[in-house]
């Protein structure tokens, strides 16, 4: 029974230190020419937008073209020291839908609320007329969403 123990926790311990190099290795994927936006552990309010050249490193190594560099220039940023890294997703048309709806209500909230002031709408023109502009707006707002950034995880930092 002792020998049972003893082998078990050795296997224990065998698994819990091979696991340490499995999270020293961790990497990412990223397509050449992707859009991303990355902050360093070193400086977390800074981010850095440009696009992707190449991983290097096994993966360990994300070398960009940052946006504001001349071209043919390139920086390389280990993963390990990343704080955050993101990359350009698709539309989020929700957000979208509710700037335009926002925008569009306000507008005609205000200009309406103008008219109505001056006796040239009734109170039910002014309900109607921004009630079908926020609709209108949210429509628009769908359609012309902005491009949204999707966050990657990264390994844990001590």
């Amino acid at each position: 029974m002792l020998r049972v123990r003893l082998l078990a926790a050795a296997f224990a311990a065998a698994v819990l230190l091979g696991a340490a190099p499995a999270a020293a290795q961790f990497r990412i994927d990223l397509d050449s020419g992707a859009d991303v936006r990355l902050a360093t552990a070193a400086a977390p309010d800074v981010r850095v937008r440009g696009r992707v050249l190449r991983m290097a490193g096994n993966g360990n190594t994300v070398v960009i073209w940052p946006r504001s560099a001349a071209p043919g220039v390139e920086t390389a940023y280990a993963v390990a020291d990343l704080a955050s890294i993101e990359v350009r997703a698709g539309r989020d048309r929700k957000r979208g839908a509710l700037i335009g709806a926002g925008i569009a209500t306000a507008l005609s909230a205000l200009f309406g609320g103008i008219d109505h002031a001056r006796g040239k709408l009734s109170s039910g023109e002014l309900a109607g007329t921004v009630a079908s502009n926020a609709v209108a707006g949210g429509l628009l707002g769908y359609a012309f969403a902005p491009r949204g950034w999707r966050r990657l995880p990264l390994p844990a930092h001590p």
